[in-house]
């Protein structure tokens, strides 16, 4: 697609016309953090919005001040998690799911620019944001949603994975308890970790899964602490897709399919993410988008 056609598309209506119509996964305010967990257990839903269910059935989001609303997310699970005493851990479970949820402040939907998600997305540092629908529950919109858009030409660079690649690559060994190598990636703020001895990378995403799992979950109801006991090498690694550098940001975004598993890629140059494909080109004012390039951001 040409840049005159794509400018078209400037608009979250018109790039991403199903995200405002879309049902998306909310949690009831006061489930308990096992519920709300086992839901994250979908590929990279990584946000759900709490709402309050009136007595006629009419559910509302949980309202913050300044234009936002309380959501749970892996994110904050992993957080609250980490910072709760390994002997309550299974109590934790029990606990309503606000306990362990985060404030998310939401983008006025109506004409709203393609341009206003990555500054969100930029400016939080987290590859979720929610939309204000009058009338209604907020949208949900990610990285996963934007990706696809490099196929369209809606978004477009010239730049190549050597470029946007990250160099050092998080690694630790396989023998690794969960417990410390969460640790490790929310002090660092990396998502996942490659496994020295095995070359496959595990995100936060499969350590979710894995801790939800009956088999854990059977194992803490009498031993909480066994919660984060299992290694790396026991969690359920991803292979990341291999590369060469020279290959642009384009062409890798087309093997991003959102229902692939294949969320990481590897080149000499590097590791790359989503959050590389989409916000680096964006924050180094390398990011088409509807056919206009963006100014650097500083």
């Amino acid at each position: 697609m040409t840049d005159v056609t794509s400018t078209m598309f400037l608009y979250m209506e018109d790039a991403l016309p199903y995200v405002a119509r879309r049902l998306f996964p909310v949690v009831e305010e006061g489930s308990a953090v096992l519920v709300a967990g086992t839901l994250l257990d979908i590929p990279r839903r990584d946000v759900l919005p709490i709402v309050r269910v009136t007595e006629d059935g009419t559910a509302f989001s949980l309202a913050e001040s300044g234009n936002g609303y309380r959501v749970f997310s892996g994110y904050s699970l992993v957080r609250r998690i980490l910072r709760t005493d390994p002997k309550d851990w299974y109590r934790l479970l029990f606990a309503p799911c606000e306990t362990a949820s985060m404030p998310m402040r939401a983008i006025p939907g109506e004409g709203l620019a393609l341009t206003k998600v990555l500054e969100a997305f930029s400016r939080e540092k987290f590859g979720w944001t929610l939309i204000d629908r009058a009338g209604a529950l907020p949208a949900v919109v990610g990285l996963a949603d934007l990706i696809p858009l490099y196929r369209t030409g809606v978004l477009g660079t010239e730049l190549t994975l050597r470029d946007i690649a990250t160099p050092e690559i998080f690694s630790l060994p396989g023998t690794t308890k969960i417990a410390t190598a969460l640790l490790e990636m929310m002090k660092r703020r990396v998502r996942r970790v490659r496994l020295s001895n095995g070359g496959g990378f595990v995100s936060d995403r499969e350590i979710l899964v894995h801790i939800f799992s009956p088999d854990v979950l059977n194992a803490v109801r009498t031993a909480p602490h066994q919660l984060l006991d299992s290694t790396l090498e026991e969690v359920e690694p991803r292979t990341a897709i291999e590369v060469d550098s020279t290959t642009t940001v384009a062409e890798l975004a087309r093997r991003f399919l959102p229902a692939s598993g294949a969320w990481s890629a590897v080149c000499s140059e590097g590791l790359i993410t989503p959050w590389d494909l989409v916000m680096k080109p964006w924050d180094a004012g390398q990011l088409r988008v509807g056919g206009v390039s963006g100014a650097p951001r500083g």
